[in-house]
């Protein structure tokens, strides 16, 4: 190896932490409970990229010696390598990779930095990289076995709608199906998250029921907790899905993510003008919820602002 050109270092060493990022990445999706595996978890968030940092350095290593900058930046190219794997095959993946980045990238170039600090003893790095690999696989079952935190987060949204009370109390107790043209281009559909089809409504009052229904099979029970009339309705809900949802929804599972409940209320503000909110809750139950907190946060303001977006246009057009 110490005859390799440059190019070819690079190439295997990238080769090398993609096929070992991958490996891993497949027994956490894939065998989470016969290993104890938790891919919430630090164990996978910090523990993956710190390993791939390592695996990589450590062969670039072989060539020539690392420069700090080198042992910092090269770990990324390895991470690099291994999203466009995960994503190529789950491009729903893309999402949750975005969200560990501030993570993912530190963590790997720490790795990286590690092996560069005791390059000078080959022995001794091959066998800390050794333990680096192993050390994912290693933590997590021991980490699952701490209570995982939970919290409570709420969203709030609203909208100025052009359009009397009546109007709007018709576009929010329940919503038709909306056609193509209502749709609109959203950031949150390129990374997989599906765009909202459709809210039935069983019957009005409290203990009516809404069936609220999205593209790719994500479905909700909202029952009416609240009913003012031409002001309030509050509905608790609750994730019904008939199929098993890809990623990034499948976090939608009531242990690390739930949409608890959800309440529209209509404001007068003058004889021509509604502020209508909509507000939600959700649960959290991961390692980091007050990082996760932040990224739910964005998601539901955006999935929120996309309804009321909708109920806007089709109240100011009645």
């Amino acid at each position: 190896m110490f005859n390799q050109s440059r190019t070819v270092t690079i190439a295997l060493s990238l080769a090398l932490t993609v096929l070992y990022g991958y490996v891993v990445v497949l027994l956490f999706t894939e065998f989470q409970e016969p290993l104890g595996l938790e891919t919430l978890s630090w164990s996978f968030i910090m523990l993956l990229p710190y390993a791939l940092g390592a695996l990589g350095n450590f062969f670039m290593l072989q060539r020539k010696p690392l420069t700090l900058v080198g042992a910092i930046l090269w770990p990324w190219l390895y991470c690099v390598g291994l999203f466009i794997v995960v994503t190529a095959l789950s491009l729903g993946m893309l999402f949750c990779i975005v969200i560990g980045l501030p993570i993912l990238l530190p963590a790997a170039s720490l790795g990286g930095v590690t092996v560069w600090f005791i390059q000078r003893n080959k022995k001794l790095a091959g066998i800390v990289v050794l333990l680096t690999l192993l050390s994912p696989v290693v933590a997590s079952p021991v980490e699952a076995q701490f209570a995982t935190p939970t919290s409570t987060t709420i969203t709030h949204t609203f909208i100025d709608i052009d359009a009397t009370t009546a109007v709007v109390w018709d576009n929010i107790k329940s919503v038709a199906p909306i056609v193509e043209g209502e749709h609109r281009p959203n950031w949150m559909h390129f990374f997989g998250f599906p765009r909202p089809i459709a809210a039935t409504l069983s019957h009005e009052g409290v203990g009516g029921v809404r069936d609220a229904t999205f593209e790719r099979g994500l479905r909700f029970n909202e029952t009416i907790t609240e009913w003012e009339y031409h002001k309030l309705i509050s509905f608790d809900i609750v994730e019904t899905s008939e199929k098993l949802l890809p990623p990034p929804l499948d976090l939608i599972d009531g242990e690390r993510f739930d949409v608890l409940n959800g309440t529209y209320t209509i404001e007068q503000l003058d004889s021509d003008t509604i502020r209508l909110h909509l507000t939600s809750e959700h649960f959290l139950g991961t390692r980091f919820n007050d990082y996760g907190a932040w990224w739910t946060d964005l998601v539901m303001q955006n999935l929120q602002n996309y309804i009321l977006d909708v109920i806007k246009v089709r109240a100011e057009l009645s």
